[in-house]
């Protein structure tokens, strides 16, 4: 999965609001595709912030994330039920961006070989 810009007004928002890393979760594998959008704060924000207006406008900016996000990506989430996902972080203050890929593969035992035995009781 390629990993696609930070728009800078999107990126102008998170640093207002003291977001210092933006993560997309993908999810997939049986014909819908998921996205769960996280991110974490700054540790040092200013105490005259008034913090449960901070947390409204990041409800609101995590809404306008998942929107852009979903828009971009177009990740359909297609497969064979067998789950994968993708994972990008946004780290707005190394300014780098990170992809790690995953999935769920079948993987089988080393097989067993025993007599066969038949049991006469008929219960």
């Amino acid at each position: 999965m390629e990993i696609l810009p930070l728009p800078k007004k999107l990126f102008d928002r998170a640093r207002e609001l003291f977001i210092t890393k933006i993560d997309l979760s993908f999810q997939g594998g049986s014909d819908e595709g998921y996205l769960e959008v996280d991110w974490e704060l700054a540790d040092d924000i200013p105490d005259h912030v008034d913090c449960r207006e901070l947390l409204n406008k990041q409800d609101q900016f995590m809404g306008e994330i998942q929107e852009w996000a979903d828009e971009v990506y177009e990740y359909s989430g297609s497969g064979d039920g067998t789950a994968y996902g993708d994972d990008i972080t946004y780290d707005l203050v190394e300014m780098k961006a990170y992809h790690t890929g995953w999935y769920h593969a079948v993987t089988e035992s080393d097989e067993t070989e025993v007599e066969l035995s038949i049991n006469d009781d008929e219960e």
